[in-house]
């Protein structure tokens, strides 16, 4: 626990950016043993991607805006269009 006391924050943040990936790259290496073992026995490999298998942390998709959102975007946009356009 002193090693980590010693350190700056920029260390400390880079020591666990490379622990996070290292956990990431055992979890790959898990989910490619987990999907073949199943693929061979328990379902179809072809039919469902290892992706969905099991996704990881940066694997869900890029996130969706509501249309709530996106209408009062597009609102405040063709507002700011009108003032500056005359």
């Amino acid at each position: 626990m002193n090693a980590v006391n010693d350190m700056t924050w920029r260390e400390f943040q880079l020591r666990k950016a490379g622990y996070e990936r290292e956990q990431l790259r055992n979890w790959e290496h898990t989910r490619m043993v987990a999907y073949w073992a199943g693929a061979g026995t328990a379902f179809d490999g072809s039919k469902m991607s290892i992706t969905k298998f099991l996704p990881l942390g940066g694997e869900t998709g890029k996130p969706r805006v509501s249309d709530e959102h996106r209408e009062s975007f597009n609102k405040a946009m063709q507002e700011y269009k009108d003032k500056v356009n005359g």
